[in-house]
């Protein structure tokens, strides 16, 4: 059994080649054709318009861009069709200002990270120096390229295989994923038909797929939206999306006996919230860590019950979050809900194979609503986990703020000598 997808679009692009990665420019011979791939790391130089007539008529069009992955890093210098596939819009703006200019090209901003198919003709390499001429023939873009970026084993990547055909695998993509029949309506999520070929995947890489992700994360839980948890079963599990909203109870911590003897556990409740309706889930431990890992390590170090806000959460208002949440049930004079999260994936990829195939009428990835905006919640977030200690919490100031380090990428500091590629 085939263990990669490869799509009909890259099929064809391919042309019955190979896709190589970046270090291979180096090594092929002169005047072969080539097809590599790379994430787009940045502008180096706008997109140049120089006319080299003095009528103005023919324009030429050049784009700097770094284009690399987690071996090299390359300058990549475009020109003429190849600038105006990377960068149309910009391209139209220059072209009427029938001037010689430059324009920073906005829209491919968005773009930063995601990998590129390009098709070359090498024509010099000097293993001295390390640099590369190339002639740039063409450029692919397709939600296919990230699994076989992702995955050195890919059929792409293999010469024993005819890549004109499409090829089928446990690691699905998009396509397969989509259940044509449905006709999406608002408020109705979309639950795609999945291939029971996933029930025992075979991968040739440790980097899985998003699709890949997604289901396991899924499994097979109902897929619902915020204002159907209400409804939902005790005891159930269901999936939902949602927006961070804001916290509604700090992370609290307490030390009680039994296997969590001499070990704290932590509670957070936090306001989630979709187009339309808000609601208030409950995390337990593990889970709080994943969202507010140094308030924790800072309740840790005081030894005892108390109760801080974590003021690292502030800076996530509006992430796109998918919750696996448990909804529990307590009896008492009255009946009242809790959901407890078991489970939630921040992955912005597998968050986009989610909108896009289960849930296609929630569109941008931006909260919509500010934090007053007035919602409806449905039921109280109570839980009998609550009832971990029989006196009143002591609260504790935080003394530190979160920092968020940003580290330099190593594609930076590895960065090699500049690759130049023309077009004669």
């Amino acid at each position: 059994m085939v263990v990669s997808y490869l799509s009909s679009d890259v099929s064809r692009f391919l042309d019955g080649g190979k896709v190589s990665k970046l270090v291979e420019l180096l090594t092929i011979e002169e005047n072969s054709i080539a097809y590599v791939i790379g994430c787009y790391f940045g502008v180096v130089e706008g997109v140049d318009v120089v006319y080299d007539d003095e009528t103005k008529v023919i324009p030429r069009l050049c784009l700097k861009i770094n284009v690399g992955d987690d071996v090299d890093d390359f300058e990549f210098v475009l020109y003429g069709e190849i600038v105006k596939k990377v960068a149309p819009l910009t391209c139209v703006k220059l072209l009427k200002e029938n001037a010689s200019s430059t324009l920073y090209p906005d829209e491919i901003d968005e773009m930063f990270g995601d990998p590129m198919l390009f098709k070359v003709r090498k024509e010099h390499g000097c293993d001295s120096c390390g640099s590369v001429s190339v002639e740039f023939l063409d450029v692919l873009f397709h939600s296919n390229l990230l699994e076989i970026y992702l995955n050195p084993g890919h059929v792409a990547y293999s010469t024993t295989v005819t890549l004109d055909d499409p090829v089928i695998s446990p690691v699905v993509e998009a396509e397969i994923l989509r259940s044509d029949s449905c006709e999406s309506k608002i408020g109705q999520v979309i639950v795609p038909s999945i291939p029971l070929v996933f029930s025992s995947p075979v991968i040739s890489s440790s980097l899985k797929s998003s699709c890949l992700i997604l289901y396991e994360f899924i499994g097979s839980n109902e897929v619902k939206r915020l204002s159907d948890l209400f409804d939902s079963k005790d005891g159930s599990t269901v999936i939902v999306f949602g927006w961070y909203d804001s916290v509604c109870e700090g992370v609290d911590t307490w030390y009680s006996g039994g296997i969590y003897l001499d070990q704290p556990r932590f509670r957070l409740k936090i306001n989630v919230r979709d187009e339309y309706h808000q609601t208030t889930l409950v995390l337990f431990d593990e889970q709080v860590k994943k969202l507010a890992f140094e308030t924790c390590g800072v309740l840790v170090s005081i030894g005892e019950s108390s109760s801080v806000y974590p003021d690292e959460m502030d800076d996530m208002y509006g992430d796109s979050i998918l919750f696996k949440v448990r909804k529990k049930s307590v009896n008492g004079r009255y009946v009242s809900s809790s959901y407890e999260v078991v489970d939630m994936l921040s992955d912005p990829l597998v968050l986009d194979k989610f909108r896009q195939y289960y849930m296609p009428t929630y569109g941008v990835l931006d909260c919509p609503f500010g934090k007053l905006s007035p919602f409806v919640a449905h039921g109280e977030s109570y839980s009998k986990e609550d009832e971990y200690s029989g006196e009143e919490l002591p609260c504790a100031e935080s003394k530190r703020k979160a920092e968020f380090i940003c580290e330099s990428s190593s594609l930076a500091s590895e960065k090699k000598l500049v690759k130049h590629a023309k077009i004669i």
